[in-house]
């Protein structure tokens, strides 16, 4: 896929037959590990692999770059590269790192001298990126050191100072995280950390920025790490820790979007997440534990933590809401939701307005009586297409509520619910839908654990075409009539036995 990430090639991605399972191993790769080195020829500085299946090991190369610069090629036959053992080098050398498609970094790589590093994807293949995985993640300990990624030169920066500074005198510039980075001694900040409308793209090569503490209370304000970012910029492989966020209201029909990374998004979000996390507003808002109003991109991203609203617009596990440009693929939200008595509350999306879902899921619980509650979307007028939601949904007096969705006008296939769904005199309410206005194809919710029985998915119209319940023995059996096996897998050991996605399995 390469670092430049447009939606429509985001969208792509996602057909059946082009989605890679994220974080599976290559079959075909050059390995970097402590294991002897196997299948490599390494002459003048260039390691090349003379089967499909290649070791280099770490010690062989670290002693390369200690000599000088150093190059290792994954071909036609051997398409990848994983590093699976950590790397350093104190010397000037430059580390190039050239993939046929991908590069997956399981351990960290430090070039702890003044040494450089070139990445490079899908070169002479495609369909390839490079994202980090357990322990990976890059880090450099000088600054001027040089960084290239797919033939573009990136700025390294270490503080968020620095990040601020540089995107408000360069938004449409190249940026990454030099290494994680400790907020607690910035203490609280009173507005987005990086305040400008970010256009560019910024990776923090799988680092963190942990202990974040905004309180921006102005009205009518984009609140996050970044406001607000910008149609065709690119933010990823970032990681967002223990941040406590507390956003403002809404003034005189104006609008407040509130998210730890991103208040408001059109840009692309890749490979991010969010952990542990407190996200808050006052009154009005859209707020999401990822981003507070969504017009962009999210994939390959999660967030877990608690997000609570206080009479807001919509508040999301991952995002508040998102509009017709909106797009969440291969995600998911580990987020309690307190709809704090508002509109719309759903364990990803509070507000699904005409956005697109697909291979994502929530596992959260969702309460705080909203109108619209959903364990997947509070209100949905877009399209879902094989989603999950096993976390429970609590109702109140004269609202929507279901197992996955509050209400659709929009349209749900291949999708499922588990999650208990209890309500205090809901207007509507069902094991799967509170209201179904749209399109139902091959949908099911589980009728042992939502409380509801086999002629309860739909709140209204009780029968509900295209929705099934089933029992979790059924569930458990094998998978249900719709899900495409190149799309859904299910093991008694993943899941508690439900399906769960290939691209976006639970943690282990």
């Amino acid at each position: 896929m390469g670092i430049h990430v447009h939606l429509r090639r985001l969208r792509a991605l996602f057909a059946p037959a082009a989605l890679v399972p994220f974080g599976g191993a290559a079959q075909a790769a050059v390995v970097i590990s402590t294991s002897a080195t196997q299948n490599m020829s390494c002459q003048a500085g260039v390691c090349t692999p003379t089967a499909k299946k290649a070791v280099l090991n770490v010690g062989d190369l670290a002693n390369m770059l200690a000599s000088g610069d150093t190059k290792v090629v994954a071909d036609s036959a051997a398409r990848d590269i994983e590093f699976k053992a950590p790397l350093s080098w104190t010397s000037t050398s430059r580390l190039t790192l050239d993939s046929y498609r991908s590069i997956v970094f399981q351990q960290p790589v430090s070039v702890t001298g003044t040494g450089a590093l070139t990445i490079t994807t899908n070169d002479g293949g495609s369909g390839g990126d490079f994202w980090f995985e357990k322990k990976g993640h890059i880090e450099f300990w000088d600054v001027s050191s040089s960084l290239t990624i797919d033939g573009s030169s990136y700025t390294l920066v270490n503080t968020i100072q620095q990040l601020a500074t540089a995107v408000s005198d360069d938004p449409f510039g190249r940026y990454a995280l030099a290494n994680n980075y400790d907020a607690a001694a910035d203490g609280t900040y009173s507005q987005p950390p990086v305040a400008a409308t970010f256009s560019g793209t910024f990776t923090a090569l799988g680092n963190a920025v942990k202990e974040l503490t905004l309180n921006d209370k102005a009205p009518n304000s984009n609140v996050g790490f970044f406001a607000s970012t910008a149609s065709g910029s690119l933010v990823r492989d970032f990681r967002l820790e223990h941040a406590k966020i507390v956003g403002g209201s809404v003034a005189n029909g104006g609008t407040e979007a509130v998210g730890s990374l991103v208040g408001y998004n059109s840009g692309a979000l890749l490979y991010v997440s969010t952990s542990r996390t407190s996200i808050s507003a006052l009154t009005g808002a859209f707020i999401g534990g990822l981003v507070g109003f969504n017009a962009g991109s999210i994939t390959y991203s999660s967030t877990s933590g608690g997000v609570k609203g206080n009479m807001q617009t919509a508040v999301g596990g991952l995002s508040g809401s998102g509009n017709v440009f909106g797009f969440i693929g291969a995600s998911h939200a580990d987020v309690t939701v307190d709809g704090g008595g508002g509109y719309y509350a759903g364990g990803l999306i509070g507000d699904n307005r005409n956005s697109g879902i697909d291979q994502s899921y929530a596992s959260g619980s969702v309460g705080g009586a909203s109108i619209y509650n959903g364990g997947l979307v509070g209100s949905n007028e877009g399209t879902i297409n094989n989603s999950y939601a096993i976390g429970s949904v609590s109702g109140g007096p004269s609202t929507y509520d279901g197992g996955f969705v509050g209400s659709t006008g929009g349209s749900v296939a291949r999708s499922y619910s588990i999650g208990a769904v209890t309500s205090q005199g809901a207007t509507e309410v069902g094991g799967f839908t509170g209201n179904n206005l749209g399109g139902f194809a091959d949908n099911y919710w589980d009728v042992d654990t939502s409380g509801f029985g086999r002629r309860k998915g739909c709140g209204e119209p009780i029968d509900c075409d295209g929705l099934t319940g089933l029992t979790t023995t059924q569930f458990h059996s094998g998978l249900p009539i719709g899900f495409d096996p190149n799309v859904w897998g299910q093991k008694p050991n993943i899941n508690n036995g439900y399906p769960y996605l290939l691209a976006n399995p639970p943690p282990k």
